[in-house]
């Protein structure tokens, strides 16, 4: 029995215990407030909206279903999450919730939500993927800013298949990361180890903002970079032309280097190339735009040379 199967039979167990418990929570004669009977409802829609979620996957249905599926149980997650943590708070104001017990209903609620969206993640990478090459070539996928409060989006690119795999295995690890802390959440295991899952929240609540970090410096980089060119007029020039870029084939005007390699590049160039397939152009590892360098004097050599040029063409 593969890890998939496992991880699907489990999903279905727990949503079947919450719908069991909702049940018995309807049946007392308990009173309940107004908050409670919204936590009640939202649950409700979560429950069943999870359920068709897993039929869905579990039925094979086309990716473009799933998705769809996906998205209800992500916005009734919304919902859960929020009414949800107004009852716990309301609980454990009135007593009836213990820090530890408070802790552990947030940690599921948030790893719960954080894990259906890197589900859905998950589905939009698929759904790239099993385009075919024509489809893919007259397509493109939006560019998001992480700068604000919430994602906006500023553009699109073409779809790229290496990017849509790293995109795939982040969304697959993403899911497994908060599908431990949503178990670890519903096991009751906070009470016990407080400290601990202290340290696993602020982990959890910062895993996205260091990822949007990276992205949006990665962005702000692009964006800075100058892409005037040598002048043609110039590209002979023996000074100049000892600095050649390996993508563009053309003299360098803003340098940048291969830390792996030492190759030098235009700084444009370089940057469309990791932004496309994310490794260094000769030695194929892994390279991000925070890894390349600045070489100031080559910068500088190349700067004044301009200059002395500019100056030789003025006074004739």
């Amino acid at each position: 029995m593969s890890v998939e199967v496992i991880a699907t039979l489990a999903q279905t167990i727990s949503v079947g215990s919450d719908l069991y418990k909702l049940f018995q929570f309807m049946k007392s004669d308990r009173p309940t407030t107004k908050i409670e009977k919204a936590n009640m409802v939202a649950k409700t829609l979560l429950s069943f909206a999870q359920m068709a979620s897993i039929s869905s996957k579990a039925g094979d249905d086309s990716l473009e279903m799933q998705q769809m599926w996906k998205k209800i149980e992500l916005g009734s997650g919304v919902l859960h999450m929020m009414s949800d943590g107004f009852a716990a708070k309301q609980e454990a104001r009135d007593g009836n919730l213990t820090t530890g017990e408070y802790l552990e209903r947030m940690l599921a609620n948030v790893c719960q939500f954080s894990r259906m969206a890197s589900e859905q993640d998950a589905l939009q990478e698929k759904q790239y993927l099993a385009m075919s090459d024509e489809e893919r070539a007259n397509a493109t996928r939006p560019v998001y800013d992480y700068s604000g409060d919430t994602r906006v989006k500023i553009g699109d690119k073409p779809i790229d298949v290496e990017e849509c795999k790293a995109n795939l295995e982040g969304a697959e690890t993403a899911r497994k990361f908060f599908l431990a802390g949503e178990a670890i959440g519903k096991g009751h295991l906070v009470t016990q180890t407080a400290e601990a899952i202290g340290r696993f929240i602020d982990f959890a609540e910062n895993y996205r903002t260091r990822r949007r970090a990276v992205q949006q410096q990665e962005l702000a980089t692009n964006l800075l970079i100058d892409r005037t060119t040598i002048p043609t007029e110039y590209a002979t020039d023996p000074v100049l032309s000892q600095y050649t870029c390996t993508i563009t084939h053309e003299p360098i005007r803003y340098v940048r280097r291969d830390p792996h390699t030492g190759t030098l590049y235009e700084a444009y160039a370089i940057i469309a190339w990791i932004e496309r397939a994310g490794t260094s152009p000769l030695a194929r590892c892994r390279l991000t735009v925070g890894e390349l360098q600045e070489v100031p004097d080559i910068q500088a050599q190349i700067d004044n040379r301009l200059r002395e040029l500019d100056e030789a063409n003025a006074t004739l």
